[in-house]
């Protein structure tokens, strides 16, 4: 029997060993989190531990790409499921997905 907060099946252990080689070796973990999406396709852990792996490796652009990924699976997948079942409870939490931006703003201001 596990004990809460250890991994308990297959897919927890592979990203438990995923989130470790975050410290020690970014690229592994990179590589382990697309084998964890190739079994689990768009499961959103291991997605953030590819962008975490990606942004670690210098490559900002690709790690921003895999979170907004995530982000609209969220927001267009799961929201809509707990709308519909727990209404009550969530209809007053919904943003309109026009008014949200995971990017900064762009400044238009020049100094002239």
């Amino acid at each position: 029997m596990s004990t809460i907060g250890e991994p308990s099946g297959p897919l927890d252990v592979a990203l438990a060993r995923t989130n470790k080689l975050l410290k020690v070796d970014p690229d592994l973990a990179a590589e382990q989190a697309l084998e964890i999406l190739e079994a689990v396709p768009a499961y959103p852990p291991a997605l953030l531990l590819l962008a975490a792996a990606r942004r670690l490796l210098g490559e900002s652009a690709a790690a921003l790409f895999v979170c907004e990924a995530v982000f609209y699976f969220v927001y267009l997948v799961v929201f809509p499921l707990v709308l519909y079942k727990h209404p009550a409870n969530s209809a007053n939490r919904y943003i309109p997905l026009h008014a949200v931006s995971l990017r900064e703003p762009e400044c238009t201001h020049t100094n002239d």
